[in-house]
């Protein structure tokens, strides 16, 4: 089951309620199963966008919820809510090297590889590596355009099941 939630503009406020606060996002969802815990989240936001009308899909899944196609659905219903609702020019996602499960989702969705980036990202201290951070000093930058629907073999049929309902119960 999945609780979604968007903003009709930039500047106001995500709707609260269980599993719905993300701030910073133009849109979200939060994948739960019924009466267990969250399973993952994903949004569009534009903290590290420079064109107005780009965003960025972020996303993390439960491992114990991995491997079953579910963060590869919502990434594909995100691009679909940025290019169908709110007209967007460019939907990127920034993945760290040593995240290749998302690099993975990264590429069943159809995003195309624009960069390495390196040192993208703060690195981990001695102290958190002894923890079990993991990063490379790598992110790969890709990104989708609208004129990628064509292409991109799912969209068709994500975009027709979809039914966007904003927080109000509006369809």
């Amino acid at each position: 089951r999945m609780h979604s939630f968007a903003r009709v503009a930039r500047g106001s406020s995500a709707p609260r309620g269980r599993g719905r606060i993300m701030s910073g996002s133009e849109a979200g969802a939060r994948t739960t199963r019924e009466d267990g815990p969250i399973l993952g989240c994903i949004g569009l936001h534009g903290e590290r966008v420079l064109n107005q009308r780009a965003l960025e899909v972020g996303y993390w899944l439960r491992t114990s919820a991995a491997g079953r196609g579910l963060m590869t659905l919502a990434t594909q219903c995100a691009v679909v809510l940025g290019f169908e609702c709110m007209a967007l020019q460019r939907i990127q996602c920034i993945v760290n090297e040593a995240n290749v499960a998302s690099a993975r989702v990264c590429e069943k969705v159809g995003f195309a590889a624009e960069a390495r980036l390196r040192y993208y990202e703060d690195q981990p201290t001695d102290a958190t590596r002894a923890k079990g951070h993991r990063t490379e000093p790598y992110n790969m930058m890709c990104a989708l355009f609208p004129d990628d629907r064509a292409r991109l073999t799912w969209y068709a049929g994500v975009r027709d099941a979809l039914t966007v309902e904003r927080h109000d119960g509006v369809v």
